[in-house]
């Protein structure tokens, strides 16, 4: 099984899982980190360890769904990625990736984990969308009826 750890800034990662779990429901191996005004580097670090440490004996890959490349909970979470080759790190997480990951992350086992990663990024790409409104066309117009 492959873990999944949501982290960010603000209430970011809380906010996706709450969100996730309307949508998707509750999931097992499945965390959250909010780097919140008075959280520090060294307690991201002690939430990350330990969080790893309690899905090591349950799971063969983690992954962890950052907000922002560059930020505090990324750095972090490469930092972790560089000492465990099973630790995975993706940025510009949204909604869209995180329902796929904690949907179809049992399709996957540690000899295709990058693809799951490469389907996480495609899914959150494809996530993002504008608004456009599509003109009628005729055959539209036309109301079904005797």
């Amino acid at each position: 099984m492959i873990s999944i750890i949501i982290s960010g800034h603000g209430n970011f990662a809380s906010g996706l899982y709450s969100a996730m779990k309307l949508i998707s429901g509750e999931f097992e191996n499945v965390s959250f980190f909010d780097f919140v005004e008075g959280k520090t580097s060294d307690d991201m670090d002690s939430f990350y360890n330990e969080t790893i440490k309690n899905y090591k004996s349950d799971v063969q890959d983690i992954v962890i769904l950052a907000d922002l490349a560059g930020g505090t909970p990324f750095n972090r979470a490469v930092t972790m990625s560089l000492i465990d080759e099973k630790i995975k790190v993706v940025s510009g997480t949204n909604l869209p990736m995180l329902v796929t990951a904690v949907m179809s992350r049992d399709l996957y086992s540690h000899d295709n984990i990058d693809e799951f990663v490469e389907n996480l990024l495609l899914e959150g790409k494809g996530g993002i969308e504008t608004f456009k409104l599509k003109e009628k066309t005729k055959q539209e117009d036309i109301e079904e009826g005797i």
